[in-house]
């Protein structure tokens, strides 16, 4: 408002200027110009618009405060509420560090008494194997007094089943029954009560699980498999021959009292063609065998096939291959190779090449040699006593 207010100097300013004289020698008025009316209006639409913008400005700048002081209220309950929370907060964390502090202690507490516990179990296994090392000690020097006269015999029997397992899986190569004297020489032991044999028995029982990891095989199957062949050989053809067609209605001789000169002719003739049979070879034709050496070729052959039977039984495997190849050698030699039953035996033969009949078989002589020399010093700590 002191802005566009005028000063008493300047009226005064003004009316000295309004007063002189003008160039041409007159004088100005007393009453005031237009120029000061216009200036007086100019003031005061300055005063009017200052009054008013500044009227608006303090209604916007209340407003505005208004404002403030309820964002400031909103401010402060919303701390308040977060101070509440914050406290509530804070008395729970406390709460549940007091409950793991708790738990800590409990825990540690815990801890210290399992290791106690521990210490205490390793103290009384310690002391629980020095006694059955002592009662082992005990038993021991008891069964030497009294001779074990009444358990011997079973340590003896059971030498001898070990002795039959080592003879059947070494000569016959049979592992279900090495196997099964295998554990009834372990019952033997077992039934003794006597301690001193838990090195062989450990021992049997390593031996068993070896058996027991090779591969079973069908040896009555293969021995079956090699008879079968056998009994084919008298169905294999000769190189040249082939079977005499059945007598048909045509071929019977008449009866004595119907025979004339023609039916002597007709019979003459089917005799002739039954002995000569002509064919038509591509290839040399072999020098076919008589009945007799035929007989012979199917009898060796037979025996080809009972030599590589019993190298089966015998687990011969260098006498059970030479026996299959030289049956295979014969049949190739000597019979039709476009025969069906050529073929089939052939067949047969060339799967049973392959096998091997005397596989790798694990050493379980260690539980008798132990036995054995057990046996040797508690016979001869008898006789010293």
């Amino acid at each position: 408002m002191s802005k566009h207010s005028i000063d008493s100097s300047e009226v005064d300013i003004i009316e000295e200027a309004e007063v002189r004289e003008l160039p041409d020698g007159r004088q100005r008025g007393a009453g005031p110009s237009w120029l000061a009316l216009v200036l007086a209006l100019v003031a005061l639409s300055a005063v009017a618009g200052t009054l008013y913008f500044g009227y608006e400005h303090w209604q916007n700048l209340q407003t505005t405060l208004v404002r403030i002081d309820q964002t400031m209220e909103e401010a402060g309950r919303y701390q308040k509420e977060l101070q509440v929370n914050l406290s509530a907060a804070l008395e729970s964390f406390e709460a549940q560090k007091s409950i793991l502090e708790k738990q800590k202690q409990h825990f540690s507490e815990q801890q210290k008494l399992l290791s106690d516990q521990e210490n205490q179990l390793a103290r009384e296994r310690n002391r629980l194997d020095e006694q059955n090392v002592r009662m082992q000690e005990t038993l021991g020097a008891v069964h030497q007094r009294l001779a074990k006269s009444s358990t011997e015999w079973m340590a003896v029997e059971a030498e001898y089943l070990l002795q039959v397992a080592n003879h059947r899986l070494r000569l016959e190569g049979d592992v279900q029954t090495a196997i099964l004297a295998l554990q009834s020489a372990d019952s033997r032991l077992k039934e003794t009560g006597d301690p001193g044999w838990i090195n062989v028995r450990e021992l049997i029982a390593a031996e068993i699980g070896s058996l027991e990891a090779v591969e079973p095989m069908d040896w009555a199957g293969l021995s079956s498999r090699l008879s079968g062949l056998a009994e084919q050989v008298e169905s294999l053809r000769f190189k040249g021959t082939k079977p005499l067609p059945p007598p048909s209605a045509e071929t019977e001789a008449a009866a004595p009292e119907d025979r004339s000169m023609e039916t002597m002719l007709k019979d003459g003739w089917r005799g002739l063609k039954s002995m000569m049979v002509i064919r038509h070879h591509g290839q040399p034709v072999t020098a076919m065998f008589p009945p007799d050496q035929q007989h012979f070729v199917y009898q060796n052959l037979r025996l080809q096939f009972e030599g590589a039977r019993l190298a089966l039984l015998r687990r011969n495997q260098p006498l059970f291959s030479t026996s299959l190849q030289t049956a295979e050698q014969w049949i190739r030699d000597f019979f039709d190779p476009d025969d069906a039953a050529t073929q089939a035996i052939l067949e047969g033969i060339g799967r049973l090449r392959p096998i091997n009949v005397n596989p790798a078989m694990p050493d379980i002589s260690g539980s008798l040699l132990v036995l054995r020399e057990q046996l040797k010093h508690t016979r001869t700590g008898s006789d010293s006593e």
